[in-house]
């Protein structure tokens, strides 16, 4: 009783909102205390990705196979960090949360398993954007594109 309400961490999602219903989301993780766990930048080259950074994108990719009706849309692997633009359909069995978060949680187990981390990975939260116009949508898919990794192959608007 005597520390309720005091260290409690405000939501940073929108109050009210569905995030289990259809929409468009770009998504932010960030690594744990910001650690370039994920590879290094490579001059012009980009980032050239360590083993645990293909395992989060190959992680990331497979989320329309764990979750048919969750479509990744665009995809960033950064060295601290990774970008992702998902699509919840009409149909979605799961929120965006548990869909990021078992996606952090794949990479975490997995990147345990084959001993390349023993200790945490992610933050704890993850940052969402509704996005809600095609002008957004053209600007989000843009800025993931324009990344210096980005696995999925270029698209119209990049």
């Amino acid at each position: 009783m005597r520390f309720r309400g005091r260290y409690r961490i405000p939501s940073a999602r929108l109050a009210g909102y569905d995030y289990a219903s259809t929409g468009l989301y770009f998504v932010t993780c960030c690594t744990h205390r910001r650690a370039p766990l994920f590879g290094s930048f490579d001059g012009e080259a980009g980032v050239r990705l360590s083993a645990i950074g293909h395992l989060a994108a190959s992680v990331w990719h497979s989320i329309p196979r764990v979750h048919p009706t969750v479509h990744l849309e665009a995809l960033a692997v950064m060295p601290d960090h990774v970008h992702a633009l998902l699509v919840l359909t009409a149909d979605a069995e799961a929120s965006l949360a548990h869909v990021v978060n078992q996606a952090k949680g794949l990479v975490t187990k997995q990147a345990h398993a084959l001993l390349l981390a023993d200790g945490p990975i992610w933050q704890a939260r993850f940052h969402d954007r509704i996005v809600r116009t095609d002008a957004e949508a053209y600007r989000v898919r843009r800025y993931i594109a324009r990344n210096p990794f980005s696995p999925l192959p270029p698209t119209p608007w990049s």
